[in-house]
């Protein structure tokens, strides 16, 4: 028979089988499993879920009377088929055929009414609870939504919904069992469960209080609807009810506490209930509630009142303990229940503890209220419990600090109290001494004159309570504690830190108000901050402090010793730094030592810290600007303080580092920017004073401010717009492009009318720089500087004039307009000025042919009738250089040059002349774009090097120089006349000869070898481009004639510490081939290239270090140094290291004996896991080894074990390094190692 027979005949025949089994069963009322086989309805091992035969027929319990996996063999099937088979019967779905005459025994057996009970649903549910008790409770739990119905009045007869309910208290039986899985069953149902809370069957509300509980546990949120339900049903009698409703509102009171608030009227009466457990629950959801609920603790205390009357022990306690907890957060909810907590000071023990505690509460938030309660809390100040007597004596400092006359009775007990053990007792003692002794001022001085002769006692314990009760009172009234600063000072001697520590801290109280009482103290004060105690280091630093403030001299002292306090305690670091800040306005000096100590307290939490911190720094700038180099980036991130203060020291601070170094400073400028445009007057003032330092020495630096500082020139301070001119002078001068957005305001400086003659000079050179790069930008200003041409500022007339020319460069058609101001100058004493005029006027013929409109004739200045040769001079220059065709015209433009060339030098031979001043500019023009074709006027050019106007002599120097640029060869005929220019005393010549020179060099060093010794001094130059100009000839020189370079040396070894990486660079490589020059027998400048294997730059630390290798393996009396200077590197990083180490065992190739004294490092290297660096160490060991062995003979140790190492080279190196110490190797090998043959075999 299959299952689903089965299964049906079963069903259909189950009072049948019940009938017959209850006639087999066992003596003992068990159902022996064979019996059930026997029935003949069952295949062997079918799941029998329905069984009611195995009931006791004199029991109505309906239990089974033996396990279900006795009788079935498949439990999971149960979960499966049958517990969904009773539901779908319970639920009404499917029902089962029954013979009529079994209805009555089928009720008799589960004790109901036949006429009432519904047979097949009624057991349906009865075996449903039995299968939840037979551990079923998941499988059954998840049709909770069946059972739920089964206890509702509709439809369901009373039998039927005591049953489901009973199924309900079963799954929920063990409140210790986990089920939250059956919990989750429920939640959804919560409504439901609620609504069966005021069913009309006891069982069933029991059932909804079980089921609630525990969905309250698991979603306390679902379950806080319920509360007003549960109410109620606290009046029902049971206990185990009331503990079930306790532990929901337990749970809902932890997730929605206000939801729970109804609940703690019923909680508290439940405090006097005959269980304990119920007390103890009821008594925990009730603090529960006064914690998170805030109604709770008001609407609590009406009802924990009468509780204090209660004849229940517990519940009085109870009561107490909740009333306390009420005071820890609505104290003032609790002060009218003062006269009934009073009593409780009398009971026992622990009733005092809560009770004095409660009322200690009351008394910091009402003070007033506890007032009636003092006599009885004066008894508890002499209590032997410590918690007793503290709660007492802080009761008492609280009412003494409301009502001070209130507690004078008290007087006599907290005397007695500072003799307590407990130090809180002592310090609320002495507390509420000083408040109510406050109250009447005039005993403040015999109370302290009498503690003055217990200070001299022999007693430290009497002493030290007489400090404390000095410091103390100290806090409140310093005037009269005057007198007891020399017995304070005394005591500062003593052994006991206690006393030590009150003194300084009632010195400080006095102090604060009368601080030169402190003076004399100071000695003693500084020699207790070597104290090993925290507290007294604060207390002196605060008492130094205060010193500090109104005699800084007195202090200035403890600077080194305050500095030492620093970094350990926050508070101690406010009041160093305020002291240093106090002492360094009256003695900066003294602070000097503090600048480095002070750099962290400028990114403190606390605002005051800083402030003090900044203003030592501020003081210290003044006076030694260096010292404070080291915190231009704290003092940059101050500069957007919110503190006025701040900001104001921390500008000052890097005005006065600029002014001493202002390259230092440059990384501020970005804070700086900000402030340029302020509206603080004084602050914007320092802060361009900063830009225009920094911009003095790194122009590039104040590049972002850009716009900001022409701002400044629109001020109305004239400090602010000369500043502001200044840096944006020296940004163009280096950067003319990045001072582009500055042209209208540059500008307007020149058009405008002002006092400032500085101002304009700046603009117009500014103006003169721009123009260089973006003459466009410049035209809108031509009118104006065309003004200015005529000014009697030299400076404003050449700058003028040389933005003029740098205009008409790219734009000549722009100056057109201004020729006719440009015609007087073009006869000026002054060479720039002439210089700038004739530059321009070339430049328009040059781009401006006669056939175009201005001719020639316009170009020209008014001729005299004596002056008939300048003006056929001038027409003939102005005709060549025009006569070129612009450069697009390539058919002609060559000839044309040739042609114009040949004119122009020719001109040059025609005397001191307009026209040679003409001429030689052109040239130099056309030697910009055309330097070969230039410099085929050389020849004529060369005279002029040394001609005695300086006019034709300097425009002869600037075409040489850029015929040399583009064309070394031709400028080569310069070269005597140049070298000769290297000691003219205008030093624009000489660094022109020198830059001509060098670019001569270039293409024929051997040309240049003559101007070697003139060349020498220029490599001590603070032009940069003639220093490396400089450099590079003399480098090209002694690539090609090292011994012609060799004067150069020492100036070239000077070159080496450069910051020029370029004049570093080619320094070493001239000094590199002087060195290894055959000739050379001058010892070379070694140790200095070396050196530069720590270099910044890598290029030139790998071109030292060959350098470096070279002149040591070939020039004696080279390597040891070498080595000495290299073995300085192997601690540095890694590149450095390698280069170094490299070097090194390069120089053991051939002077190992140089190198013994870098062994000792090499072999720290050896430990490295890079093999780069391990592998040249160990060839430059085993090197020396070879040559020196003893000098290796205490690294074998570290040798060997890298002959287990898996590279060849590395293995066989260190087999190298070893040998040559036999004895040594022998030892070492013969502990845990091979032997080197067997290894190297």
């Amino acid at each position: 028979m299959d299952d689903s027979k089965c299964l049906l005949v079963y069903r259909q025949n189950i009072d049948n089988i019940i009938s017959s089994m209850r006639h087999e069963m066992l003596s003992d009322g068990r159902i022996s499993r064979q019996c059930l086989l026997r029935s003949g309805r069952f295949p062997n091992g079918y799941h029998m879920s329905l069984i009611v035969g195995c009931m006791d027929p004199e029991s109505h319990s309906g239990e089974f009377d033996i396990s279900l996996d006795q009788i079935y063999a498949d439990p999971d099937d149960i979960a499966d088929t049958e517990i969904p088979s009773l539901v779908s019967v319970l639920d009404g779905e499917t029902e089962m055929e029954r013979p009529v005459s079994e209805t009555g025994h089928t009720a008799q057996l589960l004790d109901t009414d036949p006429e009432e009970t519904d047979p097949e649903r009624l057991i349906a549910a009865s075996r449903l609870r039995l299968f939840v008790s037979a551990g079923y409770r998941d499988a059954v739990a998840t049709h909770a939504e069946t059972i739920i119905a089964g206890m509702t009045a509709d439809s369901n007869s009373v039998s039927l919904r005591q049953q489901a309910a009973h199924i309900v208290i079963t799954i929920f039986a063990d409140e210790r069992v986990d089920i939250s899985p059956v919990s989750n069953e429920f939640i959804e149902h919560t409504d439901a469960l609620i609504e069966l809370l005021e069913a009309d069957l006891p069982r069933v509300r029991r059932a909804a209080v079980y089921a609630i509980a525990a969905v309250a546990k698991q979603s306390p949120g679902s379950a806080a609807p319920a509360v007003d339900a549960l109410i109620p049903l606290l009046d029902e009698g049971s206990s185990d009810l009331d503990q079930r409703i306790v532990a929901a509102l337990t749970a809902i009171a932890e997730s929605s506490p206000t939801a729970a608030v109804p609940a703690i009227g019923p909680l508290m009466s439940l405090l006097e209930a005959d269980t304990q457990t119920t007390r103890v629950r009821a008594e925990y959801a009730i603090k529960l509630l006064i914690e998170n609920a805030p109604s709770a603790p008001e609407t609590a205390v009406d009802h924990l009142i009468p509780l204090l009357d209660s004849d229940s022990s517990f519940a009085q306690n109870a009561a107490l303990e909740v009333l306390a907890g009420i005071t820890l957060t609505t104290p003032e909810s609790v002060a009218s229940v003062v006269e009934e907590i009073t009593p409780f000071l009398t009971g026992d023990t622990y009733q005092q503890k809560i009770a004095v505690c409660t009322l200690c509460e009351i008394a910091e938030a009402s003070p007033a209220a506890v007032v009636p309660a003092v006599d009885d809390i004066v008894p508890l100040l002499d209590a032997e419990d410590q918690i007793v007597k503290s709660a007492a004596v802080h009761t008492i400092v609280a009412i003494a600090e409301e009502s001070p006359s209130d507690v004078t009775e008290a007087y006599d007990s907290l005397f007695s109290l500072l003799n307590a053990k407990e130090t809180n007792v002592q310090k609320a003692a002495i507390h509420a001494i000083i408040v109510i002794t406050s109250n009447v001022p005039e005993t403040v001085g015999p109370v302290i004159e009498s503690l003055l002769s217990p200070l001299d006692t022999d007693e430290s314990f009497v002493r030290e309570q007489a400090a404390r009760t000095i410091a103390a009172l100290t806090q409140g009234e310093t005037q009269p504690a005057v007198p007891a600063v020399d017995a304070l000072t005394t005591l500062l001697n003593a052994d006991e830190s206690v006393g030590r520590k009150l003194a300084v801290r009632s010195i400080v109280e006095i102090a604060s108000d009368v601080p030169d009482t402190a003076v004399p103290a100071v000695d003693p004060l500084l020699f207790l901050l070597d104290s090993d105690q925290p507290v007294v280091q604060k207390y002196v630093a605060a008492a130094i402090m205060v010193v500090a403030a109104s005699s800084p001299q007195a202090a200035a002292p403890a600077v080194r010793p305050l500095i030492s306090l620093l970094g350990q305690d926050n508070d101690v670091d406010g009041l160093v730094a305020r002291s240093l800040a106090e002492i360094s306005v009256d003695d900066p000096d003294a602070v000097v030592p503090a600048a480095q100590a002070m750099i962290p307290l400028l990114d403190a939490e606390r605002m005051s810290v800083r402030t003090n911190a900044v203003r030592v720094l501020a003081s210290v700038a003044e006076v030694d600007p260096t010292a404070v180099v080291p915190a231009v980036d704290s003092l940059s991130r101050l500069l957007d303080s919110d503190e006025r203060l701040i900001r104001w020291k921390a500008a000052c601070a890097l005005c006065d580092v600029a002014l001493e170094s202002p390259r230092a400073v440059a990384p501020a400028i970005e804070a700086l920017t900000p402030l340029l445009d302020s509206e603080w007057t004084s602050l914007r003032k320092k802060t361009v004073s900063i830009a225009a330092e920094v911009a003095r020495v790194s122009p590039s630096a104040v590049a972002p401010a850009v716009e900001p500082l022409s701002m400044c020139l629109d001020a109305d301070e004239a400090a602010i717009r000369r500043y502001g001119a200044c840096a944006l002078a020296e940004l163009a001068s280096e950067h003319p492009e990045r001072a582009t957005p500055a042209v209208d305001r540059l500008v307007a400086q020149l058009a405008g009318e002002t006092d400032q003659q500085y101002v304009q000079e700046c603009a117009v050179q500014a103006l003169a720089e721009i123009a260089t790069t973006t003459p466009r930008e410049v035209v809108p200003a031509i009118d104006t500087l065309a003004d200015l041409y005529d000014a009697d500022s030299v400076t404003l007339k050449e700058n003028a004039l040389y933005a003029t020319a740098e205009i008409a460069t790219s734009m000549p058609e722009s100056v057109v307009p201004v020729v006719d101001s440009l015609l007087p100058h073009l006869t000026a004493e002054t060479v720039p000025v002439q210089k700038a005029a004739i530059r321009s006027v070339v430049l328009v013929a040059k781009h401006l042919p006669p056939t175009m409109v201005p001719g020639i004739d316009s170009l020209l200045p008014r001729f005299g009738a004596d002056e008939i040769r300048d003006q056929r001079t001038t027409v003939e220059a102005l005709t060549a250089i025009a006569s070129i065709p612009p450069e697009n015209e390539d058919q002609r433009v060559e000839t044309e040059r040739e042609n114009a060339v040949a004119t122009l030098g020719r001109l040059l031979e025609t005397g001191d002349t307009l026209g040679r001043k003409f001429a030689v500019t052109a040239l130099a023009v056309i030697a910009e774009s055309a330097p070969t074709a230039a410099g085929t006027a050389i020849d004529s050019l060369v005279p002029l090097l040394n001609d005695d106007d300086p006019y034709a002599k300097e425009l002869a120097v600037q075409a040489t120089v850029l015929i040399a640029y583009g064309s070394p060869a031709s400028a080569m005929p310069a070269v005597d006349e140049l070298i000769t220019l290297l000691e003219d005393d205008n030093v624009y010549l000489q660094h022109g000869a020198v830059i001509g020179i060098g670019w001569i060099a270039k293409g024929s060093p051997a040309a240049a070898v003559p101007a070697t010794d003139a060349l020498v001094s220029f490599l001590y130059s603070h032009e940069k481009l003639v220093r490396k100009t400089a450099v590079y000839a003399i480098a090209q020189i002694a690539d090609n004639d090292p011994e012609a370079a060799l004067p150069a040396t020492d100036a070239l070894e000077h070159c080496l510490t450069a910051d020029d990486s370029y004049v570093r660079t080619h320094a070493v490589g001239a000094l590199e081939s002087i060195a290894l020059a055959p000739a050379g027998d001058t010892m070379p400048p070694i140790c200095s290239l070396a050196a530069l294997v720590d270099d910044t730059d890598h290029a030139i630390q790998k071109q030292a270090a060959r350098a470096t290798a070279a002149i040591a393996t070939t020039q004696p009396g080279t390597a040891a140094p070498a080595v000495d200077v290299l073995v300085g590197h192997l601690d540095a990083d890694r590149t450095t290291q390698e280069l170094a180490v490299r070097t090194i065992m390069e120089i053991t190739k051939h002077a190992p004996n140089a190198a013994v004294s870098a062994v000792d490092p090499l072999v720290s290297l050896l430990e490295t896991g890079d093999q780069i660096i391990q592998k040249n160490a160990v060839a430059a060991i085993a090197a020396v080894a070879e040559a020196a062995p003893n000098a290796v003979a205490d690294a074998v140790e570290q040798l060997v074990p890298l002959l287990d190492t898996d590279d060849e080279f590395l293995r066989a190196t260190t087999m190298r390094a070893i040998m040559p110490n036999t004895d040594a190797t022998r030892k070492r090998l013969s502990v845990g190692h091979p032997r080197p043959s067997e290894r190297a075999l």
